[in-house]
C-alpha cells in the first residue's frame, strides 16, 4: 500500500503500490502543480493589496451603470422609479456590503476608501435608475448617506476584525503546536 506525501492528493492510497517510474511521474505534477499556485499567489497577493481597492470600486460602479438600481426612501407606491426588482438588484445591493468587507479581511491597501466609493458609486448612479434630480437631493441622497456610509464602513471594520482574529488565531497556533 502506498499513501502519496503530497498535499494536492490528500493522503490518496494506491493498492497495489505504484511502479517507480509512476511515482516519479506522479511527484512531478505534484511539485509541479504546487509551484504553480505558490508562484502565482505570491505574485497575486501583493497586486490584490495594492490595487484591490481600486478593482473593487471601478468593478462597483462599472456594475451600477451597467444595472442601476433606483433606491426609493418613503414611497408609497411599489415598483419605485419605473423599476422592478429582479435577481440583479439583489446580488448588487449585497455587493454593496460584500465589496468593504473583502477589503478589510484581505487588508487592501487605502482599503477606507472602498466604503466611500460604494455609498459614492450608488449615489452617482441614481439618476441612471431613473430617480429625479430633486428627489435625490430632498430625499434619496441624505438617506443613502445616512445609511450607507455607517453600514459599509461596518462591514468593512467585520471584515478587518475577521482578519484580525484570523492572524492572532494562527500566530497562537504556530506558537503552540500540539
Amino acid at each position: 500500500m502506498f499513501q502519496c506525501p503530497h498535499r494536492r492528493c490528500a493522503g490518496r492510497r494506491w493498492s497495489p503500490a505504484p511502479s517507480h517510474d509512476q511515482k516519479l511521474r506522479h511527484t512531478a505534477l505534484a511539485i509541479t502543480y504546487d509551484g504553480v499556485v505558490n508562484i502565482s499567489t505570491q505574485a497575486l497577493l501583493p497586486k490584490l493589496r495594492s490595487y484591490g481597492a481600486l478593482s473593487l470600486s471601478a468593478l462597483t460602479l462599472s456594475a451600477l451603470i451597467i444595472h442601476p438600481v433606483p433606491w426609493c426612501f418613503d414611497c408609497e407606491f411599489p415598483n419605485a422609479w419605473g423599476h422592478v426588482d429582479g435577481p440583479a438588484d439583489v446580488v448588487l445591493s449585497a455587493w454593496l456590503l460584500i465589496a468593504p468587507f473583502l477589503a478589510g479581511l484581505f487588508g487592501v491597501r487605502r482599503g477606507w476608501i472602498v466604503p466611500v466609493c460604494m455609498v459614492l458609486a450608488f449615489l452617482v448612479t441614481q439618476p441612471i435608475g431613473g430617480v429625479e434630480w430633486w428627489s435625490l437631493r430632498a430625499n434619496e441622497g441624505p438617506v443613502i448617506i445616512m445609511l450607507g456610509v455607517p453600514l459599509t464602513a461596518a462591514s468593512f471594520g467585520l471584515g478587518y476584525l475577521v482578519r484580525g482574529i484570523g492572524i492572532l488565531a494562527k500566530s497562537i497556533i504556530n506558537r503552540h503546536p500540539r
